[in-house]
């Protein structure tokens, strides 16, 4: 099983898959910080660009 299909799996299939609620909660926070930590990213990258242009 990937990673894409992992995150396909309703809450009440990853409940079943392992260790119940806090596996689904865990895969859920990541997903959250890895998204945030990738528009982090973006924005910093994007802020650097534009200082460098403006000088």
């Amino acid at each position: 099983m990937n990673l894409e299909q992992f995150y396909q799996l309703s809450d009440n299939e990853l409940v079943g898959t392992k260790g119940g609620f806090g596996l689904a909660e865990a895969v859920g926070i990541a997903g959250v910080l890895n998204a945030t930590v990738q528009i982090f990213n973006a924005g910093y990258k994007f802020g650097s660009d534009l200082a460098r242009r403006g000088r």
